[in-house]
């Protein structure tokens, strides 16, 4: 009977280690997620399928993790909007300004478009474990800023990789300050940079906020994240194991939308002890006509027209 076992033998001499890449801190909830989730598929699979992580940007900003994944380096990866646009452009208009203002607004197009959005990825060879968020889209800076206008004396951070945060500054009439998401601190820390379009909960985990001096009191968006997986590194997970991480990554997804907007609730309680809180209601025109010039600029280039036209009629849904 020996034949036979030569291949579980072979099977069991170097276990599947599935590497996943992050630029949340490893002591984060979502790194969390990641020991737990090692620590299940370990137990089941008797240490023969064990993940991995890279956390706190240890395997690059997202545009590299996704090259890293397209080549082989990486199998799986928990991305915001910036690196999911990277691998399928359809996720973008998620992030169209100014169009999803609410969490209540984003559960119930991304309901609606979930389906069709995993399609697009299994069509790039990744199949999505969860879709998730990673806060409350604020502005956060070093001067007052209560209107567009106020934006053109600064110097905003923009995602390098970010069409819709590009977008967003150019249409201010701001001149801004491309830059990966690693060297903002820096940035803020000799003035190169001065505002920052970003979450409380991130503004916190990468230590800006020690840098700033206001945030806005309104939200006018929420920063789209999900799992992402290599399809063919998934496959290699024993069937019964691999269904179970897919079930697993079904259930958890409200959990763990739950818990990453009580973090960002909770963080942005903090700031606003730390920070001056700007109230932009009294601008709220202006700012809508900035989302709408921002918009403007993207349809055609990032998605459709018809896309929007979708968004904003599952938004304004009675």
């Amino acid at each position: 009977g020996l034949p036979c076992d030569v291949p579980s033998l072979r099977a069991q001499a170097a276990p599947l280690e599935l590497r996943f890449a992050t630029l949340a801190p490893a002591d984060s909830p979502l790194g969390r997620g990641f020991a737990d989730m090692d620590r299940d598929l370990s137990d089941r699979s008797s240490g023969q399928v064990r993940v991995r992580l890279f956390g706190g940007g240890a395997a690059g900003d997202e545009r590299t993790i996704v090259r890293k994944l397209r080549d082989g380096q990486m199998d799986g990866a928990a991305l915001t909007s910036v690196g999911l646009g990277t691998i399928a452009r359809e996720v973008l208009v998620l992030q169209a300004p100014g169009l999803i203002t609410s969490y209540a607004e984003l559960d119930r197009v991304r309901g609606q478009l979930q389906g069709e959005l995993n399609r697009a990825f299994q069509r790039e060879g990744f199949t999505i474990l969860g879709w998730g968020d990673a806060g409350r889209i604020r502005l956060f800076s070093t001067r007052r800023i209560e209107r567009p206008s106020d934006m053109r004396a600064g110097r905003p951070w923009i995602w390098r990789d970010s069409p819709t945060m590009e977008a967003f500054v150019n249409a201010t009439g701001a001149t801004g300050v491309p830059l990966s998401v690693n060297e903002v601190l820096p940035a803020l820390s000799t003035g190169m940079v001065d505002t920052v379009v970003a979450s409380s909960v991130t503004a916190v985990a990468m230590q800006w906020h020690g840098r700033l001096r206001f945030m806005s009191e309104q939200a006018n968006g929420v920063i789209v994240g999900a799992i992402v997986v290599r399809s063919d590194r998934l496959a290699l997970v024993p069937q019964a194991l691999r269904e179970h991480m897919l079930a697993q990554g079904r259930s958890q997804q409200s959990t763990f939308r739950r818990a990453g907007r009580r973090l960002d609730d909770r963080a942005t309680e903090t700031l606003r002890r730390r920070l001056t809180v700007v109230d932009m209601e009294p601008y709220r025109a202006a700012w809508d006509a900035t989302g709408t010039r921002a918009n403007d600029a993207l349809v055609g280039r990032l998605y459709s027209r018809a896309q929007v036209d979708r968004i904003r009629a599952i938004v304004q849904a009675p």
